[in-house]
């Protein structure tokens, strides 16, 4: 089944580039500062997640309040692990990517192959729309990290860091790598 991602490349590109379109309006004038592609260990689902310094320092206001004491530790998840981002494609009434998570689940055996394919996929989506200047906006040099997730998994660091290091300058990159121990 190699070849199921790249056939669906362009619908995929197109609900990637909606969802963060309208995502984008929801947090209106709140600074963005990452937008990642989350899927889970089997590629049976994918979500698009983004984060907003606002958001994110909501949310550490919430652990305050329930008594976390660990905010360092706190700090580093909310601002660096989607699932506790303040958008994700599940806000939208009629999200785009919902569309392709069907296709995914179907998609039969995960090979080796096939995984591979789909994170080449994703990353040239991700390649295509900066290159459109989606995620830069009016500025000259992107200021957000893009980067490639998976939920619950061992490899979820490694793959976050790897797929960083090839969507995003040195210096985003720099400090990506670093979010666990400045946190």
């Amino acid at each position: 089944m190699t070849g199921l991602f790249r056939s669906i490349q362009e619908s995929f590109l197109d609900a990637v580039r909606s969802d963060y379109l309208e995502l984008a309006k929801m947090a209106g004038s709140e600074k963005i500062y990452a937008v990642a592609l989350v899927t889970d260990t089997w590629i049976d689902s994918v979500y698009l997640g983004l984060n907003t310094e606002a958001a994110a320092n909501a949310r550490m206001a919430f652990y305050r309040n329930k008594g976390k004491t660990n905010e360092e530790g706190y700090r580093a998840a909310v601002w660096w692990a989607p699932a506790e981002w303040g958008y994700s494609n599940d806000d939208l009434t009629d999200s785009k990517i919902s569309g392709i998570n069907p296709i995914l689940r179907d998609k039969g055996e995960l090979t080796h192959e096939l995984a591979n394919e789909f994170f080449e996929v994703v990353l040239d989506i991700f390649r295509t729309l900066d290159q459109e200047g989606l995620f830069s906006g009016n500025s000259k040099e992107r200021d957000i990290t893009l980067f490639i997730s998976i939920s619950d998994d061992e490899r979820t660091e490694a793959v976050e860091n790897h797929s960083a290091k090839l969507l995003n300058s040195k210096n985003l990159v720099e400090v990506f790598l670093n979010r666990y121990r400045h946190a």
